[in-house]
């Protein structure tokens, strides 16, 4: 990927269906070039098996909405040049990770300004 030095970088988020590790079917290469292409970073956080980018209610340690909404773009934007704001970030997903692209983006609204879902399960009330 290349980066730009004098411009900063939109982040794209995309969140795997981790059952079957799909990111919506696109080779990596090709991701790749779209974000030279667009000036995107894309970044694709491993949701672990069946966690649905949730924080856990029973246990502490599985603490995915956290990690994927906070920390890991906290990482990204020390890194990168990114533009730190709402309308510089998206997120999207396929399968699980497409519902966990909406959940993220719901819950998460100062930080993310675009969301998608791919055949998510968007199922996500709280009961």
């Amino acid at each position: 990927m290349v980066i730009r030095e004098a411009s900063l970088i939109r982040c794209f988020t995309c969140c795997t269906d981790t059952a079957t590790g799909a990111t919506g079917g696109s080779p990596r290469s090709r991701l790749s070039k779209y974000a030279d292409r667009y000036d995107f970073i894309i970044v694709c956080p491993d949701g672990n098996y069946s966690n649905w980018y949730m924080d856990s209610p029973v246990d502490s340690s599985f603490r995915y909405e956290t990690y994927t909404a906070r920390e890991l773009l906290q990482w990204v934007d020390e890194h990168y040049k990114t533009i730190r704001s709402r309308e510089g970030r998206a997120i999207t997903g396929l399968s699980m990770g497409g519902h966990g692209a909406f959940y993220l983006a719901f819950r998460n609204q100062d930080t993310f300004g675009t969301a998608g879902s791919m055949s998510g399960g968007v199922d996500i009330k709280e009961k």
